[in-house]
């Protein structure tokens, strides 16, 4: 009897120790997966615009790598701070991420006391780069970016030009034209570049400033015109359009848009977003995607693009200041 007592002792012993065992690794196995949850991108801008094309265009190709959809949430308003400020407070676990935009994200804190701070988020991956323009409705007066300037050197304040929110890189790509060219502009905010375009279309306003892609399929449609495109070379998407450059304008306004995370996101479940969206940039169907909204692939690493945040600190804080001094009329 004491034998079978000692030996279901032992019994009980070793299966629990098994059980233990196998505990562990579940634990260590449920650990180790990510994700294991759909992931939230939040995209601080109207649906429509570039960040939001970008977004919704990675989300499709990367449910595929990562097994799980990401789930794009708009978050409009402030200068896209409204959205930046969500991707900063969330709980660090790489569920809550969302789109970053320099120099929008870097404006915003040169032009006010801001809820972010640019070292308060994870940055994970560039993505794509897209040159600001200044677009009017296709059968607008203005035929080239001459007569616009030569009516409101005519008419000071009465060319509007809409733009995705105060403090965006929309507003001071226009706010910098406007100066460079002595010129006095009233530059209207609104929530996300689509809705400027809308406004455009609906004569609430002379011109928008959309970057190339956001405006693209408006072009297509007959619908607008590109007057200019802020950067130092032609678009493929609008060969006959010219640069600033080429017209004397210094300004080069160019939309860089990446992914990014709140501070203290693990190393290895960085590197597994890391991974995946470089692997859907790369994906067939992305590549056409880009293509088609005329917005260019960008690709840098983390810490690329902290470097060209900080690049666009020193870039446009002369701007900002003096824009601020009210320099700009």
């Amino acid at each position: 009897m004491n034998n079978v007592k000692e030996w279901i002792s032992v019994l009980a012993i070793s299966l629990l120790v098994v059980f233990s065992v196998l505990g562990a690794c579940g634990l260590a196995f449920a650990q180790e997966r990510f994700p294991s949850k759909p992931i939230t991108c939040v995209v601080g801008w109207g649906a429509g615009g570039g960040n939001d094309l970008v977004a919704r265009a990675m989300s499709v190709s990367v449910e595929k790598i990562l097994g799980k959809p990401m789930v794009i949430v708009n978050r409009p308003g402030a200068g896209a701070e409204i959205g930046f400020t969500e991707i900063q407070r969330a709980t660090p676990t790489g569920y809550t991420i969302g789109m970053v935009s320099t120099p929008t994200l870097v404006l915003n804190t040169l032009e006010r006391a801001t809820s972010y701070q640019l070292n308060d988020f994870t940055y994970i991956i560039g993505l794509a780069e897209d040159p600001r323009t200044i677009a009017v409705a296709a059968d607008s007066r203005w035929k080239t970016i001459h007569d616009v300037i030569t009516y409101a050197k005519a008419n000071p304040g009465k060319f509007r030009i809409g733009h995705g929110g105060v403090g965006t890189h929309a507003q001071y790509a226009s706010l910098d034209f406007a100066f460079e060219t002595g010129i006095e502009i009233t530059d209207v905010p609104f929530q996300g570049s689509a809705s400027s375009i809308a406004a455009v279309l609906g004569g609430h306003v002379e011109a928008a400033c959309p970057a190339v892609g956001e405006v693209k399929k408006n072009v297509e449609a007959g619908q607008m015109r590109i007057l200019v495109i802020f950067s130092d070379q032609r678009s493929p998407d609008a060969p006959n359009v010219p640069t600033g450059k080429e017209l004397g304008i210094q300004g080069l306004h160019v939309s860089v848009r990446g992914l990014a995370g709140p501070k203290g996101i693990a190393a290895d479940r960085i590197k597994i977003l890391h991974d995946a969206f470089k692997k859907g940039m790369e994906s067939p169907e992305y590549v056409k995607k880009m293509k088609d909204l005329a917005i260019t692939n960008r690709y840098m690493t983390g810490e690329e693009y902290v470097k060209l945040v900080q690049e666009h600190v020193t870039m446009y804080r002369p701007l900002v200041e003096k824009i601020k001094s009210g320099k700009s009329k």
